[in-house]
């Protein structure tokens, strides 16, 4: 480099340009002041009024991991299609890990299969803001259900310490309102839609042990 520079200057001091040298050395000051400038950000040295909303977005975004979903379909959608959303759904980028489980509300022989419905505890992909998180999940199930009225579609992020709740809750765990009435024809519509009593791909990655289910 040293070399190239007084050849430069020899041909500078002669009158005589080199556009492409002179383009290569911006280049390489260009570079190197690119590098210095992110150093001296990462470490908090410039523009460190942005780099502090950059890291409270960071902790936003791990406070707000997990998220808990209850999705209650129009009464005209089938079965099938309701699968095909959910399953779509988990799969999706913003979805880092899931557990989701079908039900219904009814508590006889008659209304078995009435009021279908899914509860899915999500763990949100790392680097996606939770708004972000929150609109790309109303659109992914505004086909079957009114994703604006919060007593068929909500949702809400999920502390730690109560993701066993909700685990549990999922397994059967509920009482009140004939819930445990519901629980026992929920095994006959799970098995009449060949439905697994639970779906999810880790239970580690919410804090949970694996344990033989069954119904």
């Amino acid at each position: 480099m040293e070399k190239l520079i007084k050849i430069r200057a020899d041909l500078a001091s002669k009158g005589l340009d080199w556009p492409e040298f002179d383009n290569a050395i911006k280049q390489e000051q260009n570079m190197i002041l690119r590098r210095i400038i992110r150093r001296e950000y990462k470490n908090g040295k410039y523009l460190k009024h942005l780099k502090d909303i950059e890291d409270s977005q960071s902790q936003t975004i791990e406070k707000d991991r997990y998220w808990w979903i209850t999705v209650n379909p129009n009464n005209k959608v089938c079965m099938n299609d309701i699968k095909y959303k959910v399953e779509s759904f988990v799969k999706r980028k913003i979805v880092s890990n899931y557990i989701y489980v079908y039900e219904q509300r009814g508590t006889s022989q008659e209304t078995c299969g009435n009021g279908k419905h899914v509860h899915l505890l999500i763990r949100k992909a790392k680097n996606i803001m939770p708004t972000v998180f929150k609109r790309d999940a109303k659109n992914s199930f505004k086909s079957i259900t009114d994703v604006k009225n919060s007593s068929i579609f909500n949702m809400h992020s999920c502390p730690v310490d109560y993701l066993k709740d909700k685990y549990n809750y999922m397994l059967g765990d509920k009482t009140g309102d004939k819930k445990d009435i519901k629980c026992k024809w929920d095994l006959t519509f799970r098995e009449k839609y060949k439905l697994n009593k639970i779906y999810f791909d880790s239970l580690e990655a919410f804090g949970l042990k694996v344990f033989p289910i069954t119904e």
